[in-house]
């Protein structure tokens, strides 16, 4: 493969992006030398148009708030063109944030192919959270691209959810996966006492904005104690003040640093196998 070819990051802002340095020391590791960017686009680009910009871009990583973006370009081109496709793993999260693009000598993209590495993050680091089986239930708290995937995993595992939403609307109804939905006002003690597990997917409290949490009625967090498992998906901070907080009510915490690492190994290995 050209030593021209490169990789990157899709998404906006990427002024936190731990990427670049996780993929460059991965690619060293397995004796690659592909230089892998911040593609940071305020609004969602396209993939043909974000190829034409990135003449060399042979795939890339999708993170906010683009990853159910994605899915429905290429789920929806799929069904007319043959050559763009979407794996097993994303169909069943409904969100991609990894990409493979195929290339004619010429440069044009001839080939898409959408999947979801976060599914396997995620599983990875639940295993480091609790060794032993999780039984459950867990609250999951947003509903963007990144939950999309913890709720596919916590199924897959035979663990029942409740989501927490910013809306729920009249079609937000409990469906056949034992999810349910509530708005985060709607939280309770009582209901997280009763989620032994619980799972934070929003960017609430990312690098800059390190001082915020996410917005529980403030009584909810009487309900975490030490039999809680709680993970929050960001990485940097390595742990959120969220984190900071549970963490003193007694529960056993974890950031989102295991789930990136193995999500990006797993990015690796579906554009270069």
């Amino acid at each position: 493969m050209s030593s021209e070819y490169c990789y990157g990051v899709l998404g906006w802002p990427l002024g936190h992006s731990a990427s670049p340095a996780l993929m460059g020391r991965l690619m060293q590791e397995r004796q690659y030398s592909y230089p892998y960017a911040l593609l940071a686009y305020p609004e969602y680009p396209g993939i043909l148009s974000l190829a034409r910009e990135h003449h060399h871009l042979m795939g890339f990583n999708v993170t906010l708030p683009y990853k159910i973006k994605m899915f429905q370009e290429i789920f929806f081109e799929s069904k007319k063109n043959a050559a763009w496709s979407i794996s097993p793993e994303a169909l069943a999260c409904g969100a991609v944030n990894c990409v493979r693009l195929l290339r004619d000598p010429f440069g044009s993209v001839i080939g898409v192919t959408g999947h979801n590495t976060d599914a396997q993050g995620f599983a990875a680091a639940l295993s480091v959270l609790e060794p032993n089986r999780l039984e459950g239930p867990a609250l999951v708290m947003g509903d963007g691209g990144a939950s999309k995937a913890v709720v596919h995993v916590l199924h897959t595992m035979g663990i029942a959810c409740t989501q927490l939403c910013r809306k729920v609307t009249s079609h937000s109804i409990p469906n056949a996966r034992g999810r349910s939905l509530l708005a985060w006002e709607d939280a309770e003690a009582n209901l997280i006492q009763g989620h032994p597990l619980l799972i934070q997917c929003t960017p609430i409290g990312m690098w800059p904005s390190v001082t915020e949490v996410p917005p529980l009625p403030i009584m909810a967090m009487e309900g975490i104690g030490p039999n809680h498992c709680v993970m929050d998906l960001i990485y940097r901070p390595e742990r959120t003040l969220f984190l900071e907080q549970c963490a003193a009510r007694g529960a056993h915490v974890l950031g989102g640093w295991t789930m990136l690492e193995q999500q990006a190994i797993a990015s690796l290995e579906f554009w270069l196998a």
